[in-house]
């Protein structure tokens, strides 16, 4: 699979149970971590590049599943990124 135009194809990172410190972390605290992921594929974004770490609006993405396994992706337009982690 690859990206087109000026869109980014993104792992989603998984949302961890638990701080660093060792807190859970509430389920409706989770939305919040929902919308990083970890780029696997950049179209023609600019300053943008595969392995970057990224915070994307939410709502803003488009899920994929792909191969026999179906995993997951998700499709972000490069002006849907708000920072590169």
């Amino acid at each position: 699979m690859r990206a087109y135009g000026e869109n980014v194809i993104v792992n989603q990172l998984e949302v961890p149970d638990t701080t660093a410190g060792g807190l859970y972390i509430a389920t409706s605290a989770k939305a919040e971590y929902e919308c990083r992921g970890e780029i696997i594929d950049v179209g023609d974004a600019r300053n943008l590049f595969v392995g970057d770490q990224i915070i994307f609006l939410k709502g803003s993405k488009f899920s994929v599943g792909v191969g026999t396994d179906q995993e997951q992706y998700v499709v972000v337009a490069a002006t849907d990124i708000l920072a590169v982690l």
